[in-house]
């Protein structure tokens, strides 16, 4: 399963922000809509869609520090997972 994480604000004065899986046919798999935009929503997220859709083959995120240290966070935890780079 290819998986990305994209972070979007939902609206322009609301300040939200979606976390979305995807799998390789565009289908979004599983989402997160949060208030902050930081490596513990970013670690909440990923670890609620590996545990609901198990660990991706591949992962493409963007240049987010956030998401990155929850990489980082979530393979010092457990079976690492690379990015393939960002978006």
């Amino acid at each position: 399963m290819d998986t990305s994480i994209s972070r979007n604000p939902v609206g322009s004065n609301l300040g939200y922000y979606l976390y979305r899986a995807v799998d390789k046919h565009g289908q979004t798999i599983d989402f997160l809509l949060t208030e902050h935009r930081d490596t513990e929503a970013a670690l909440r997220f990923l670890k609620k869609a590996i545990r609901r859709n198990g660990l991706p083959e591949t992962m493409t995120i963007d240049g987010s520090d956030a998401n990155e240290a929850a990489i980082k966070r979530y393979n010092g935890a457990s079976a690492p997972i690379q990015s393939t780079g960002s978006q």
